[in-house]
């Protein structure tokens, strides 16, 4: 995670009141250059501990993935979902 990615959470923040971690991620997911696995990093390390315990956060995360994708640089509900994912 480099210097982009710290600004770019920076400016979020700086631009937004956030009431829960969900909009917040939607907005991560669309704004930033910030992927899977470097949320997930920060989720770990508390760095979003006021939106709530790591745990809960993560399966937010997961939870997003399952239903959102991006598409043409949009953040867009998925419309097909396998059996196995519902």
């Amino acid at each position: 995670m480099g210097k982009t990615c710290a600004n770019e959470l920076y400016e979020l923040y700086q631009s937004k009141e956030y009431n829960n971690f969900f909009e917040l991620v939607l907005d991560i997911k669309d704004k930033t250059t910030l992927d899977n696995s470097m949320l997930e990093c920060l989720i770990k390390l508390d760095y979003f501990k006021s939106f709530g315990k790591s745990q809960k956060l993560l399966k937010i995360v997961d939870l997003f993935n399952i239903f959102y994708k991006k598409d043409k640089g949009e953040i867009k509900p998925k419309k097909q979902f396998t059996k196995g994912k519902l």
